[in-house]
């Protein structure tokens, strides 16, 4: 499955609540690094600092945010 241009589908319906301006958000166990920008919504607005390719099932660590 394909995530749609320009987004990443989560399965986690709180992210736009638990995340601020500033945060980290880490995905495959690191190889993926971005920063929160904003938040629209139920969206969040994110910045690539490190790219890379991701797949089904790939985890997601805020080491940033208090959950």
């Amino acid at each position: 499955r394909r995530c749609p241009p320009g987004g990443l589908p989560v399965t986690y319906a709180a992210l736009a609540r638990d995340v601020r301006r500033g945060d980290r958000v880490l995905i495959d166990d690191g190889r993926v690094e971005l920063h929160v920008t904003g938040k629209r919504s139920a969206e969040v607005i994110c910045e690539v600092v490190r790219g890379g390719t991701v797949g089904d099932n790939k985890g997601i660590n805020l080491p940033d945010s208090s959950l």
